[in-house]
């Protein structure tokens, strides 16, 4: 069987990834999860993995992210 990588999903370890690079934005920018401000940089940060960005330090690039 195929690692979830080959088949585009998001495995473990990237949404531990992917959520530590959100909770420390939103710690940066002094946002809410609730706020819409954290809705769109979740939604990058997700856009961008499916797109094929798997690196911490170039989403971060991307975004502007802190």
């Amino acid at each position: 069987m195929a690692p979830f990588r080959d088949f585009g999903a998001i495995g473990p370890d990237d949404i531990d990834m992917l959520e530590r690079l959100f909770k420390e934005e939103l710690e940066a920018r002094k946002l809410t999860r609730e706020s819409w401000e954290a809705s769109d940089i979740a939604e990058r940060l997700i856009e961008l993995y499916l797109g094929g960005i798997r690196d911490a330090a170039a989403l971060r690039a991307i975004l502007g992210l802190r």
